[in-house]
């Protein structure tokens, strides 16, 4: 069934994901992006990119939305509140921040954040995309 973009309210959440950042997960986003780093180090906790937390908490939200041909991802402002260390479980949460209609095209605003299971932040922050009517 279509998503019906405009009953999209400030406040309704739209995404609600675990994300496993398991060596196997951040492996599999350093191939896809040609990132030769190993997963594993002797040096102590290996770390995930921010970048993968970024990517990998987005996923969510375009899953949510199942954006149309013709979508556009306008903006993004993200806020990285610590490292987040390979094998740690994060929960993902996105919300409608803004739904409105400029010039034949809707733009939404989604918050995004990026939590341990303790509630520990690891990002927040909020992207913008604008889908075709």
């Amino acid at each position: 069934m279509p998503i019906d973009y405009a009953s999209l309210s400030p406040g309704s959440q739209l995404a609600r994901d675990t994300l496993s950042l398991d060596e196997e997960t951040v492996a599999r986003y350093l191939d896809a992006v040609g990132d030769e780093t190993p997963v594993s180090s002797s040096a102590g906790p290996r770390l995930a990119p921010a970048m993968a937390v970024a990517a990998l908490s987005f996923r969510g939200v375009v899953r949510a939305l199942d954006l149309p041909g013709g979508s556009l991802h306008l903006a993004q402002d993200l806020e990285f509140a610590r490292p987040v260390a390979v094998g740690e479980t994060l929960e993902c949460r996105a919300k409608v921040l803004q739904n409105s209609v400029r010039r034949g095209m809707r733009v939404l605003v989604v918050s995004l954040e990026a939590a341990n299971t303790d509630g520990r932040a690891a990002l927040t922050g909020k992207t913008t995309v604008m889908l075709p009517m």
